[in-house]
């Protein structure tokens, strides 16, 4: 297995069946029609970062194998808020600050 984090689209059967909102970027999912898959798997690895083996899928919008840990939010019904936090001493420059962020909105 891979120590990282990966964000994809809304996704089924190897498809992206709900894109991005185009109006707000890549940072919000409105009303996804699949999964919207979230990996975080980066606390640490005694063996150092891990390389992603896999290419790059169109459905994969964020990966980093940088140490880091995520929150999700629960705001109401609706609306949920997840984002991943760097807690990487070797990368000084996202140490403690979001590397990445998304809504799911369900309307």
């Amino acid at each position: 297995h891979v120590h990282a984090y990966e964000r994809m689209s809304a996704v089924y059967k190897d498809k992206e069946v709900t894109p991005y909102d185009p109006a707000s970027g890549m940072h919000v999912i409105r009303n996804p029609g699949a999964p919207v898959y979230i990996i975080t798997a980066t606390p640490g690895n005694q063996e150092d970062h891990d390389k992603f083996y896999k290419p790059y899928l169109d459905f994969s919008y964020v990966r980093s194998s940088l140490y880091g840990y995520s929150k999700l939010k629960i705001f109401n019904k609706t609306h949920l808020y997840v984002e991943h936090i760097g807690a990487d001493t070797s990368s000084p420059e996202t140490l403690g600050k979001v590397i990445d962020c998304v809504w799911i909105v369900k309307e």
